[in-house]
């Protein structure tokens, strides 16, 4: 479940509802709901945590896979918080397909990445 609540500026707001009301109609009632029972039985701080703890778990498991299986032209950032990192790729070839390699990693893995320029 994922809902969010945003209290722009006065100046963004037409703008910003605009936006919203272009991707989805509305949040579903029931998500909203769900949303609030939460909170009002103040469970949402319990819920960070658990949820930092999990993305953490999966970092230190992924740097760990990166370490011992990437070879060492392969470099990426140290993330110090949040799921994602920078990987860099050696120089281009036109043997390297950053774009079908995605395909292949989540076929034979399940892993997915961002390609970028």
């Amino acid at each position: 479940m994922r809902l969010a609540l945003m209290i722009p500026p006065a100046e963004l707001y037409d703008a910003l509802y605009y936006i919203k009301s272009c991707t989805d109609l509305h949040t579903p009632s029931l998500t909203q709901l769900v949303a609030a029972e939460f909170l009002n039985r103040g469970l949402l701080d319990g819920q960070i945590e658990k949820v930092i703890a999990m993305y953490k778990d999966r970092w230190e498991k992924m740097e760990r896979a990166m370490r011992e299986y990437f070879p060492s032209e392969l470099k990426w950032v140290d993330t110090k918080g949040g799921m994602f990192t920078w990987l860099s790729l050696p120089t281009p070839s036109k043997d390297c397909d950053s774009i079908k390699m995605l395909g292949d990693c989540l076929d034979s893995c399940g892993v997915a990445y961002m390609p970028t320029a």
